[in-house]
């Protein structure tokens, strides 16, 4: 986690399109919600995975999942 808006995870489960392993991902997209290190969570994204390292997502969505 880089801070609360903003974190790198590490994927290991997907629906649908089979992206693994860390990813920059937007928390902002919920700012009702305050994430911490070692939560879990659902992330939705356009599709597209940027070519880079590590890679990178446009967040659509994050949630908390217990």
């Amino acid at each position: 986690m880089i801070n609360n808006r903003e974190a790198f995870v590490y994927v290991t489960k997907t629906e649908g399109n089979p992206v693994y392993g860390i990813i920059y991902v937007n928390l902002a997209k919920n700012p009702d919600e305050t994430f911490q290190v070692g939560d879990k969570v659902k992330v939705g994204y356009n599709g597209t995975v940027q070519d880079t390292a590590p890679l990178a997502i446009t967040t659509l969505s994050v949630e908390l999942v217990e």
